[in-house]
């Protein structure tokens, strides 16, 4: 989980400038264990599309990475997502945002 000092930094940080850096926002052993489950899964990455459904295009010259979902079915996925919930309702809440 997020700490809640990082939480309450983000708020006012976002209050006052509009933006923040943190570096060090989620706890190391998430990060580490985020970055071992992408070279787990590096090989299921997708080619990135612009547009949605029917308008949906593979286009090289204007988005050439990769990407995938995260569906919280491991557990680093599950804290992340967790995370980001966390981080959701703690905006919500505290500057009235419809996230």
């Amino acid at each position: 989980m997020i700490l809640q000092s990082n939480l309450d930094a983000i708020c006012k940080a976002l209050e006052t400038s509009g933006y923040i850096i943190l570096p060090t926002l989620l706890p190391e052993t998430l990060t580490d264990a985020l970055s071992q489950r992408v070279r787990e899964i590096s090989e299921q990455f997708q080619a990135a599309g612009i547009g949605r459904q029917q308008q949906h295009q593979l286009n090289q010259e204007i988005r050439s990475d990769r990407t995938q979902w995260l569906r919280g079915n491991h557990p680093a996925e599950k804290d992340y997502l967790a995370c980001m919930t966390q981080l959701q309702t703690t905006l919500n809440r505290n500057l009235f945002l419809g996230l």
